[in-house]
């Protein structure tokens, strides 16, 4: 009884060992299929996306296939963006697997598609430098409200940064009289009465180019 168990448990070991790991298995440790081949291999969505970008795989294999691994990796790092897998299921009558990923850092990266046989082997094809991604634009909207009283008046801002990695960080006026603030929320007094044209510029520090000017024409009467 003793010895069955042994063999029993040996079986399984073997059985277990012959299979490619999910997500882990790749050309170097497993034997090359000769019954298997990749015959097609598209991406979509590979250019002119920001982050995070949504990517199409689609595969198409020819032989007794029994799944489909992309991987997608910085070109520069070779860190692992992302990874999915199609199984049989998922794979239509004529071999094609299709599969979709997401890449939340902006950069260029390389694709790895391994079509895993049923008997344990693999084929793999490399898209070197097939997908780009870029970062969002950030895009700042200058904003400000004026309270009036007498010959002061007080200014708030109100500006908006979209895409931006942190909150504006900078904020210049021109009060239109020659005095400028850097305060985002700045009270001044003005000398005499008329009309002023006062400009606020926000920006935010790291960006390029991303400084806004917002102009506002307010009159002191007394």
């Amino acid at each position: 009884m003793k010895n069955r168990i042994v063999s029993f448990l040996a079986v399984l070991v073997l059985l277990f060992s012959s299979l490619p790991i999910l997500g882990t298995a790749s050309p170097e440790n497993c034997t090359p299929c000769q019954n298997v081949s990749i015959v097609g291999f598209t991406i979509t969505g590979a250019t002119g996306q920001t982050v995070p970008a949504h990517i199409g795989l689609i595969g198409t294999v020819a032989g007794p296939v029994k799944r489909v691994t992309y991987k997608i990796t910085d070109a520069v790092t070779g860190a692992l963006a992302c990874s999915c897998s199609s199984f049989c299921p998922k794979c239509t009558g004529k071999g094609t697997c299709i599969c979709s990923c997401t890449i939340s850092k902006s950069g260029t990266y390389n694709v790895e598609m391994t079509a895993y046989g049923k008997d344990g082997c693999c084929v793999s094809l490399v898209k070197s430098l097939s997908i780009v991604v870029k970062e969002k634009v950030p895009i700042l909207k200058p904003c400000f409200t004026t309270v009036i009283k007498g010959h002061s008046a007080c200014f708030r801002d109100c500006s908006t940064c979209k895409n931006c990695k942190g909150k504006i960080d900078s904020w210049k006026w021109d009060f239109g009289d020659g005095n400028t603030s850097t305060l985002r929320n700045p009270c001044h007094i003005y000398a005499t009465k008329g009309i002023y044209k006062v400009c606020l510029t926000v920006d935010k520090v790291g960006c390029v180019n991303c400084s806004k000017t917002l102009c506002k024409t307010i009159t002191i009467k007394r």
